[in-house]
């Protein structure tokens, strides 16, 4: 009796000792998938292109990461260029292009547009959007947005936008 109560206390001790050390061992992190990504290259000034506009919530800066995949879940994440500032090319900062990875202030919004530059290239698929971050007291980090953009001799006109994850964090 005594060695059950021994041996009880003990794997109490390592369950306790293993989910302190889990708290500081990782890091935060959370996704979201993005359905219906969609973009078609006509030339420079015609197109239609998929844009995420992802916002951290929290009073840190956040890692992050998207990825886009076509319709065979290959990696298209080459075609996006992450931006800031003015949604127009000529004031807004380009931060990454190609890679789909950045650093997000706290508070801040960044557009990652997924449009490629081959002439009558059509791509359909998904986005993963990730975050990471060492604060391990964050639990949700990001909401974001998607839209669909049409651009025809350089007019632009929306027709769509919809919320990431029904508009929560995640």
């Amino acid at each position: 009796m005594k060695l059950k109560i021994i041996i009880t206390a003990a794997m109490l001790t390592l369950i306790m000792c293993g989910s302190a050390f889990a708290d500081t061992a990782f890091m935060a992190k959370g996704s979201a998938t993005v359905p219906g990504i969609k973009y078609w290259y006509i030339s420079g000034s015609s197109n239609l292109s998929s844009n995420l506009y992802v916002t951290n919530i929290t009073s840190t800066a956040i890692n992050c990461k998207v990825t886009v995949f076509d319709h065979l879940g290959t990696d298209v994440t080459a075609d996006c260029k992450i931006q800031t500032g003015n949604y127009n090319s000529d004031y807004s900062t380009t931060i990454s292009t190609g890679s789909g990875e950045f650093l997000l202030p706290a508070g801040g919004t960044n557009c990652v547009r997924i449009l490629g530059s081959q002439t009558g290239k059509v791509i359909y698929g998904h986005a993963v959007i990730e975050w990471c971050s060492v604060n391990t007291k964050i639990k949700k980090a990001l909401i974001a947005t998607a839209d669909r953009t049409k651009e025809v001799n350089a007019i632009r006109a929306y027709s769509s936008m919809i919320p990431i994850n029904g508009g929560m964090p995640f």
